[in-house]
């Protein structure tokens, strides 16, 4: 922890002076030859106590103040990397062909057909590209990559970023 004005905190030295000049002083008293007339109104020494408390109030805040002006900093730390990388754009077809779906030569009944597309052995071209634009980012931990998408015409996706989860998030919302 430090402090931005350290030098406030030197006020608490007259500030504990005063504590201990406050501490010895006593209330001004009446000198009267005898004290059964007030004994009947002060029974016990609880009601002497009770009259501390404002004082200590008020010094405990007097000194988170002190506390306060000196302005206590806690910060998160400022860690520098130095890696090497190059920025990537990556561009992306989201037009209505990549909503089709790729049949292999091996499925020749329309039964196989059904059971791959059920098992998702199967999928659209736009969510294997998306598979693996993923797979090649997170490859690249190092890189700035954006994501430039187009049907009829282009635009940005995502602009060229180091947090990739960011990008992955923009990639996900995408849809042919």
């Amino acid at each position: 922890m430090k402090f931005a004005f350290p030098l406030f905190l030197l006020l608490y030295i007259p500030f504990l002076i005063l504590l201990l000049v406050a501490a010895r002083h006593r209330d001004p008293t009446l000198l009267i030859p005898s004290i059964r007339p007030f004994t009947k109104a002060n029974p016990g020494r609880k009601l002497h106590l009770l009259f501390g408390i404002p004082f200590l109030l008020n010094a405990a805040a007097l000194a988170l103040l002190i506390f306060a002006l000196a302005r206590p900093q806690k910060g998160l730390e400022m860690i520098r990397q130095r890696a090497e990388g190059i920025d990537i754009m990556i561009v992306l077809d989201i037009s209505g062909s990549m909503a089709a779906v790729d049949i292999p030569d091996k499925k020749t009944t329309d039964k196989e057909i059904f059971d791959a597309m059920k098992r998702g052995s199967l999928k659209p071209r736009s969510d294997i590209a998306k598979q693996k634009i993923k797979q090649f980012v997170k490859r690249r931990p190092n890189d700035r990559i954006g994501l430039i998408a187009f049907a009829p015409l282009p635009y940005l996706a995502s602009p060229p970023t180091l947090h990739h989860e960011w990008l992955f998030a923009h990639l996900d919302r995408l849809r042919p």
